[in-house]
């Protein structure tokens, strides 16, 4: 059960097993909790575990978070921003109600030959991978004998049906909302990844903005800088023998990565969120150090949200 205002996260007494990892909880004035599965570190709350947590039979789970921070499809796809025209087109040249009834076809033979013409696997990652997981079912489905069996992944089967039919809806709407933002700003999402990268690492996002339609464009960049704290990883025990100099070398470049792919993730967001609730291209600093979360001292959902930290400091 999600409620968008109340108490702060209650950890059920079940909890212990699940997949699903607390790795920070915010109090009910700060209605942002970062859950992390199998220790990922996006500290964003993706969509699916917002469906595991609307679906749990565990009705005492509750996260304080409003619903617009929930990641859209297109947030979910590491490291992009915009749909490519290749999707674009994919995404335009299916009719919803017409794959809702592909779905039910193929659920009703248990094979999923009636999605052949959608080309589904081009309409982005969110959607090949709710497709993927259909097809999965569906074939668990299409071999079950016995009636408990056949109970369980049927009923597995609808849902993920259900889930890829929700995943292309949210997929177009996604589409829908980035060429009408397109109208008055576009954020480019090809950024350069660094050749090799330092604990002291930064991000320039580059956009061009206007005030309406008929206006020429502005062009603009913020530099986003951040220098990585090290946490100890507590889920993968140290091993007893020295790896490498070259191994060490690589494990530390991944790890850098890693945080360096979550920091432009996070400069992204920012500049298209300020952009999409009104922000003008003359409030853009040309340099802003994102601001580490206070407990965990590691990067956070609002930790490269410059006019929210400039208006903090100034008021």
């Amino acid at each position: 059960m999600l409620r968008q205002s109340g108490a702060p996260w209650s950890e059920p007494a079940s909890k212990a097993g699940q997949s699903l990892i607390i790795d920070l909880c915010w109090p009910a004035h700060e209605p942002v909790a970062a859950f992390d599965c199998w220790a990922s570190c996006d500290s964003r709350l993706t969509f699916d575990v917002y469906e595991a947590l609307e679906n749990s039979p565990h009705t005492g789970w509750a996260a304080t978070l409003p619903i617009d921070r929930v990641n859209s499809p297109r947030e979910q796809i590491v490291g992009h921003l915009n749909f490519s025209k290749y999707e674009i087109d994919a995404i335009n040249a299916v009719d919803a109600s017409a794959l809702d009834a592909a779905i039910s076809h193929c659920l009703d033979n248990r094979n999923s030959l009636a999605l052949s013409p959608f080309g589904l696997d081009s309409c982005g990652a969110y959607v090949a991978r709710k497709l993927h997981e259909f097809e999965s079912a569906l074939r668990a489905f299409a071999v079950s004998k016995a009636p408990k069996k056949t109970e369980s992944t049927g009923a597995s089967a609808y849902q993920a049906g259900s889930s890829l039919s929700s995943a292309f809806r949210r997929t177009r709407e996604a589409l829908e909302k980035e060429v009408q933002d397109g109208e008055l700003f576009r954020v480019f999402d090809d950024v350069i990844v660094p050749m090799n990268l330092r604990a002291s690492m930064s991000v320039c996002v580059s956009f061009r903005w206007r005030a309406d339609a008929r206006d020429a464009w502005v062009d603009g960049s913020i530099k986003f800088t951040h220098t990585v704290v090290p946490r100890t990883d507590y889920l993968h025990p140290s091993s007893k023998r020295k790896p490498s100099a070259a191994v060490e070398n690589r494990e530390h470049q991944d790890k850098l990565y890693a945080e360096w792919d979550h920091l432009k993730r996070l400069a992204l967001w920012s500049v298209r969120d300020f952009f999409r609730s009104g922000g003008t291209a003359d409030d853009v600093p040309a340099v802003f150090p994102v601001v580490l979360d206070s407990y965990s001292r590691q990067l956070n959902n609002y930790s490269a949200n410059f006019w929210r930290h400039t208006a903090e400091r100034d008021a």
